[in-house]
């Protein structure tokens, strides 16, 4: 697995938290570190290589701006924007599930609940 597959798969278990637990402060900090993996394997990713997949400085952003707000909302001790990042990676996830093969290699085998979840 490369390293932007699996940035995408930190992403996705992010996601897998924040649908399948009680949203506490705890959760939010291992959904930070999810969001730090996926971050930085990604930047890893798009400095050794150009990407086959589409991988792009947009996922880097995308992962960033989420981790942004998770950190916020842990400092702040405000899970009011916990629904706004699921829903965010949600829509990334089906977004790019067709046309980004890591994505949909990624929930095929291990997470097709996410496209049957309702937001």
């Amino acid at each position: 697995m490369n390293k932007g597959m699996l940035s995408h798969y930190h992403g996705m278990k992010g996601m897998s938290l924040l649908y399948d637990y009680h949203w506490t402060f705890d959760l939010l900090r291992q959904v930070q570190e999810e969001l730090i993996r996926a971050s930085q394997l990604m930047r890893e990713h798009l400095s050794l290589e150009k990407c086959g997949c589409g991988d792009s400085e947009e996922e880097v952003h995308f992962y960033s701006e989420l981790l942004q707000e998770v950190k916020q909302a842990i400092e702040n001790k405000d899970l009011s924007a916990v629904p706004w990042v699921q829903e965010k990676l949600h829509a990334y996830m089906l977004q790019k599930f067709k046309e980004h093969n890591c994505i949909t290699r990624l929930l095929r085998k291990q997470q097709t609940w996410i496209l049957e979840a309702q937001l």
